[in-house]
This record gives structure tokens, C-alpha cells and sequence, in this order.
């Protein structure tokens, strides 16, 4: 038996999207590594969900219902409390991974110790069809710290938070409760920065994860949209981690984003009720914004955001790569 399926498992959320559950599945199968094993996490979906899973007929394929509805971090409490193996991947029901994906992010845990996450760019595509897998992929691997990891995170980019792949003494550690509480449904990149904790992130330029677009994606739901103050606690929690010092590079990165991140947030990451002006002053009272960042808005147009961003990433390439 290979050591990589004896130390590495995968965990599948899922609500209600039987069919999308299907693809995502054999992605998961379709591994380069055979014989990982699968547990599927059903969010008490009414639909014909448990009859996919069993169609499958695989013994690595586990069906793990749950009685109620419990919400999305919920599900990943359930997945860090039944993990058992030193790799977990917690995948999304509407995503499909590159055939070769866990056998290169086995390959860098094992490399590096101090690596506490491996994840992904990925191409978004149409729900369920089928991703291009002859592309050449990009060969660039960084090892990132937390620092400039969540410096790339902030900075546009297309890392995926289905991608994660955490070692489970991180995953452990991590306080979903506090989290949900924090952020909502906007902690996908507070979770993955979190996780990385004292060690290092390794992230792959390539695309190996294919995210699926479609209608029901829980990003486009206005219902579901919090209050403005969890986007601003994301914001500040940015802040506090890359700071706004503009002779550094995370400093600099948070001065430029700043102002197009917390538009972005208004414009469609909260919920409507709430003016602009009253926003601002919250963000600045709650350190989610600095006078600073605020002042470099008038000097960064998209133009030179766009320049940035080509410079972050040969910036990352040339010191960060491994």
C-alpha cells in the first residue's frame, strides 16, 4: 500500500447538489494515487444525494450523513473532529481537482515539516463540465510564511479555498466557532491564514482545482450577506497581520488594496441598510482601514493596482519559490 493513501484522506461538504457531489467524486477518484480514501459529509440534503454516493459501490467511498442541517462550518467541524490521518483535503461538492493534485501537494508536506497548508490556483469553469486537463501547468512552487502568504492572499489572485490541503495538527487547531463568529461566510481566507500559523504555506501558481460556476454558489446570495461589520473585521484582520508600512512589501500591498477592497465589500460582500459614510467611519474606528491606506487610494487608480499586482507576482517568484 502506498504511504501516501495510508496518510492522506479526503473530506467532500456537501448540501443538496447531488449531481455537482458526482463530478466532484470522481475528480476525487480520478486521482493519480488510487485508493485514497473519500467521506462524504451530507448537510441533511433532501435530495437524491445519498443515492449518488451510493451508486459509486467504492470501498473508499464513505457516506456520513448528518441528522440535521448545521450549517457550512458546522460541516468542517465535523471534518476536524473525524479526521484521522496526518493530510486531510477539505474539498466542496461543486469543485473537481486535477488528476495529479494530491500527489503533488503530498510531495511538499513530506518535503518541508514545517508546512502546515498546501493550496491552489485554480481556473473557475462551468459547473460539471469538464476541465481541460492537457493544459501545461504553471511549475512555480512558493513557500510562503504567513506574513506574505496573506500578502498574496490580499493582492487579487485565484487561490482556492477548496484547494487546501491541511496537516492535521493545524487543522486541529483551528477555532471554526470563533471564526463563523468573526467572519461568517466571509472566513474562507482568515481560516486558510490561520492554519498556517507559525509555519509555511506552500501554494501552487498552477491551476490544479477547478472551481464550479453556477447560480446556487453561496458568494452570489444576497439573503445570505452579513452585516457590515464582519467584512470590516476581515479587513482589520488583514491589517493587523500586514500592517501599513509602505517600505514594506505586505505594508505595501495593504495600502494599495485597501481602499478597492472595502468598495468591493460595500459595493456586494454586505448586507444593504447601511451608507457609505457610516461605513467608513466604522471601518476606520475598528482599524479596518487607516489613514494611510485611505490617503494612497487617490494615488493607486486600477491602472496601477493592475501594475502591482504583475510586480507582487514576480516578486513572490523571485523570492519565495522552491
Amino acid at each position: 500500500m502506498s504511504k501516501l493513501i495510508e496518510e492522506f484522506e479526503i473530506f467532500i461538504l456537501t448540501y443538496n447538489r447531488a449531481e455537482m457531489l458526482k463530478t466532484a467524486i470522481e475528480s476525487c477518484l480520478e486521482q493519480s494515487i488510487a485508493g485514497i480514501s473519500i467521506t462524504i459529509l451530507d448537510n441533511a440534503s433532501t435530495d437524491h444525494t445519498a443515492k449518488i454516493v451510493s451508486a459509486f459501490n467504492n470501498p473508499n467511498v464513505h457516506y456520513c450523513p448528518s441528522p440535521t442541517n448545521i450549517g457550512g462550518y458546522g460541516n468542517f467541524l465535523r471534518s476536524q473532529e473525524l479526521c484521522t490521518k496526518e493530510y486531510v483535503l477539505i474539498f466542496h461538492d461543486d469543485d473537481q481537482l486535477h488528476p495529479k493534485y494530491v500527489e503533488s501537494a503530498y510531495h511538499y508536506l513530506e518535503k518541508y515539516p514545517d508546512t502546515n497548508l498546501v493550496a491552489s490556483n485554480s481556473l473557475t469553469i462551468p459547473a460539471q463540465s469538464k476541465p481541460n486537463h492537457s493544459t501545461a501547468l504553471s511549475q512555480s512552487i512558493q513557500k510562503l510564511d504567513r506574513t506574505h502568504f496573506a500578502a498574496s492572499l490580499y493582492v487579487k489572485n485565484k487561490i482556492a479555498f477548496c484547494s487546501a490541503v491541511y496537516r492535521k495538527k493545524a487543522l486541529k487547531s483551528l477555532d471554526f466557532n470563533g471564526l463563523e463568529k468573526q467572519f461568517g461566510k466571509w472566513g474562507d481566507r482568515p481560516i486558510l491564514i490561520e492554519a498556517v500559523g507559525s509555519g509555511s504555506a506552500i501554494v501552487f501558481t498552477g491551476a490544479y482545482v477547478f472551481t464550479g460556476r453556477h447560480e446556487a454558489q453561496d458568494t452570489h446570495q444576497a439573503k445570505t450577506q452579513p452585516p457590515h461589520t464582519i467584512w470590516l473585521n476581515r479587513e482589520k484582520f488583514f491589517k493587523d497581520i500586514l500592517g501599513d508600512n509602505t517600505f514594506s512589501y505586505p505594508g505595501l500591498c495593504f495600502c494599495i488594496m485597501n481602499h478597492r477592497r472595502l468598495k468591493s465589500g460595500f459595493k456586494r460582500r454586505i448586507a444593504k441598510g447601511i451608507d457609505f459614510e457610516t461605513y467608513m467611519n466604522d471601518a476606520f474606528s475598528m482599524s479596518a482601514a487607516s489613514k494611510k491606506s485611505w490617503k494612497m487610494a487617490w494615488l493607486t487608480p486600477r491602472i496601477v493596482q493592475n501594475i502591482f499586482n504583475y510586480y507582487s507576482k514576480r516578486h513572490l517568484e523571485k523570492h519565495f519559490s522552491v
